[in-house]
């Protein structure tokens, strides 16, 4: 009885240990920023919006950086935890004071919570592009938009 008792608990251990689970981190991807406006501006209040074509996978503290090809100065910055909220980022700016043709960029870095192997790759759509670098510990996404304002 007792041989049968420890042969029962190795297969069912093993059972458990040969699960179709996946504790694969993934990244999201992008496919575009979108901006609120249509026609863009000077001095105009606008939201830029990331947009996911996939959601990604066992993801933990992430941060957002949004930065404008006009300033020095960070347009946005948000902390989440992607697995709790993967929405896609966005943030609100004002558009400079004079027209032209600029970029804005989101750096969004991902602490990995599931196993991951090293990898990267570029994306592309109009007007713009996303870069993804994945390592064991940590994953990064830069989508970077081109964007042209308007003097009123």
């Amino acid at each position: 009885m007792k041989k049968f008792l420890i042969l029962s608990f190795v297969l069912a251990f093993g059972a458990m240990s040969c699960s179709d689970d996946d504790y694969s981190s993934t990244l999201p991807t992008f496919s575009d920023i979108e901006f609120s406006e249509e026609t863009i501006y000077t001095d105009q209040e606008i939201t830029a919006t990331a947009v996911q074509s996939s959601k990604g996978k066992l993801l933990d503290a992430t941060t957002y950086s949004w930065t404008g090809s006009w300033s020095d100065e960070l347009v946005s910055y948000s902390s989440v935890t992607y697995d709790d909220n993967n929405s896609n980022p966005s943030c609100t700016f004002t558009t400079p004071s004079y027209a032209g043709t600029f970029t804005i960029q989101l750096y969004a870095k991902y602490r990995i919570s599931g196993q991951a192997s090293y990898s990267e790759g570029t994306t592309t759509f109009d007007d713009g592009s996303a870069t993804y670098a994945l390592s064991a510990l940590t994953g990064t996404a830069t989508v970077k938009k081109s964007f042209t304002v308007k003097s009123r």
